[in-house]
């Protein structure tokens, strides 16, 4: 049975590039321009995937998918959006129901990616969580595996967030790249030292906002699993880069620590 995902976007315009992105895909797929359409729409058939824009009338995206998880847990909820700051990243990735959060303009090849590795890994959460069920011989059992693991993934989006805000405070230049290819988090330090010059990178594709040499520095280290080296000019101001490679369960990332020259 084909994969049913539901796009939700008050302009016209995206849907229509979604359309164009989407068209030779496997999905069933329904293009919605309003959230009260919507909500119509999955009452009487949910869908697997919801793809929502984060700033619509009336309601943000985020507030419009966490009122769904309780009623539907097993869809997967994703953001896009081109309004994009470190709080709304944020507040995205760790409301404990997004699954991604997807800067606009996409990368068409990369969001297919996305989207199939998103299916791909909930059906194996899906095979787990089915093991588990099967094997367990008591109702109390159950109850106490799914509390568990609740208070784990509590536990791990606590940390998760706190372990980021202690990035970005700490008294060092620090830019981290998601296995997404998005800027994740930037240091308060580069902020103080370029104003204005970091804004408009977060949540944006590293190719796309970054200079080439240190994109393509990325790309290697991506490549190649080893640090890189370099040194760039950013704005007024001369960096010692080293850009380091880390493997997490959602793939391969970078994080970027700077030295100011001089």
């Amino acid at each position: 049975m084909k994969k049913y995902i539901l796009f939700v976007d008050d302009e016209a315009s995206i849907l229509s590039s979604l359309r164009r992105c989407f068209r030779k895909e496997n999905y069933r797929q329904e293009y919605i321009q309003t959230t009260k359409k919507a909500y119509e729409l999955i009452k009487e058939d949910p869908p697997d995937m919801i793809i929502s824009d984060h700033l619509m009338p009336g309601i943000n995206g985020v507030e419009f998918l966490t009122g769904l998880k309780a009623d539907y847990p097993n869809i997967i909820f994703i953001i896009i959006s081109g309004y994009t700051n470190f709080k709304t990243v944020i507040e995205a990735l760790n409301s404990g129901v997004i699954s991604h959060f997807i800067a606009k303009p996409w990368d068409d090849q990369k969001l297919r990616l996305t989207i199939s590795d998103c299916f791909s890994y909930h059906e194996n959460e899906q095979k787990q969580q089915n093991t588990l069920l099967h094997s367990a011989s008591e109702n109390e059992f159950l109850k106490n595996c799914n509390d568990s693991l609740y208070d784990i993934i509590a536990d791990r989006t606590e940390a998760l967030s706190l372990a980021q805000e202690i990035i970005i405070r700490l008294p060092i230049r620090i830019i981290g790249v998601s296995p997404a290819g998005q800027v994740l988090y930037i240091s308060n330090l580069l902020f103080q030292d370029l104003p204005g010059m970091f804004d408009a990178w977060i949540g944006k594709d590293f190719e796309i906002v970054m200079p080439a040499a240190l994109a393509k520095a990325i790309n290697t280290v991506l490549e190649t699993e080893t640090t890189e080296t370099l040194s760039n000019c950013l704005g007024k101001v001369d960096y010692e880069l080293t850009i380091y490679p880390l493997q997490i369960k959602q793939g391969n990332c970078v994080f970027i620590s700077m030295e100011r020259c001089g």
